[in-house]
């Protein structure tokens, strides 16, 4: 973990955390995220940018049709790629090793 200042327009300096993870599945770092943003909204942590990569995955947002994903679920599960249905816009999307994703909780 570290601690870097960000100079925002009217030079007000942000103290903002930034958690480097290893490569962990999509459930534990959603879990993750939901309780940095409960203890940000109670003001008990600072900003927190969470930065991951995630095990293969294939998210179909609210607007996601599973029509949408080109692979059989036998290929994907050969593959180890998970499915899930999340709460988020959007369609399909794929996260997994090699691709950084990150989570602003502020």
């Amino acid at each position: 973990m570290m601690t870097i200042d960000i100079k925002i327009l009217d030079r007000i300096c942000l103290s903002l955390v930034i958690i480097l993870s290893v490569t962990c599945g999509y459930w534990v770092i959603k879990n993750t995220a939901k309780k940095h943003a409960e203890l940000r909204q109670e003001n008990e942590i600072p900003d927190v940018f969470l930065l991951v990569e995630h095990e293969p995955v294939i998210t179909l947002g609210r607007r996601g049709n599973s029509e949408n994903i080109l692979a059989t679920p036998a290929e994907l599960t050969a593959q180890g790629i998970q499915v899930y249905q999340v709460e988020r816009g959007g369609d399909v999307t794929y996260h997994g090793p090699g691709q950084l994703v990150g989570y602003p909780i502020i």
